[in-house]
């Protein structure tokens, strides 16, 4: 058992140091400052300077892996501890996001005429079919999930929010990758990617709404 989760844990430090190894590979040809955030029109308005920018790599990828090793250890409610694998399984995703993320803004900086609103929007509609794809299977906690007051408040209306907003999220994710490649208003995938995100929490106050109801003293 414990070989076993040596190797599971050998597999994220891999994803974590392959963007590390694409960045030196392309160093020399690298511009003295790379993007690393873009404003809504696909355009970078912040950079790193080469030099540090591994900095940014560390920040990323490591920083959501001590991220999802330290949450299990301090969740008072100890409820992420019973989503057993599958919480390794969405440690996994997200740093691979994380370095997937990093390798984007290495390439954009070696490949300026990339057309950048077309690979963030597919990344962003591949991040909500995978949240959307786990998000059921999320344990009432602090930190992982939709936390609201609502949700916080009841482990059955935690479960139908998130029932519900997995795949309204996964649903969402594929229709915005498809409106992409379809090579569509990017305005409409970003008003849907915003209403996909409030649905969940105007749900979850609606169910506290009649669970409140159901639970008054009737006349």
């Amino acid at each position: 058992m414990k070989t076993r989760q040596i190797l599971k844990e050998a597999i994220i430090w891999i994803i974590i140091a392959i963007p590390f190894v694409y960045f030196a590979l392309l160093y020399p040809g690298l511009p003295t400052q790379i993007p690393i955030h873009f404003d809504i029109h696909g355009n970078p308005d912040n950079f790193a300077a080469k030099s540090s920018y591994w900095w940014v790599i560390a920040s990323t990828t490591l920083g959501i892996y001590l991220l999802m090793l330290i949450i299990p250890l301090i969740d008072p409610k100890r409820k992420i501890q019973q989503m057993g694998n599958k919480y390794y399984i969405l440690k996994l995703i997200l740093v691979a996001l994380m370095s997937l993320m990093s390798i984007f803004s290495i390439y954009v900086a070696s490949n300026p005429h990339v057309d950048i609103k077309f690979m963030i929007m597919i990344l962003i509609g591949l991040i909500f079919m995978i949240l959307g794809n786990y998000m059921p299977s999320f344990k009432p906690n602090y930190f992982i999930g939709i936390r609201t007051p609502w949700t916080l408040e009841s482990e059955e209306i935690w479960r139908k929010t998130h029932r519900m907003g997995g795949w309204l999220w996964t649903i969402t994710g594929l229709v915005v990758i498809i409106l992409v490649l379809a090579r569509l208003n990017l305005a409409v995938s970003i008003i849907l990617l915003i209403i996909a995100a409030l649905i969940p929490v105007i749900y979850s106050f609606v169910l506290y709404l009649e669970q409140r109801k159901q639970a008054s003293p009737q006349d």
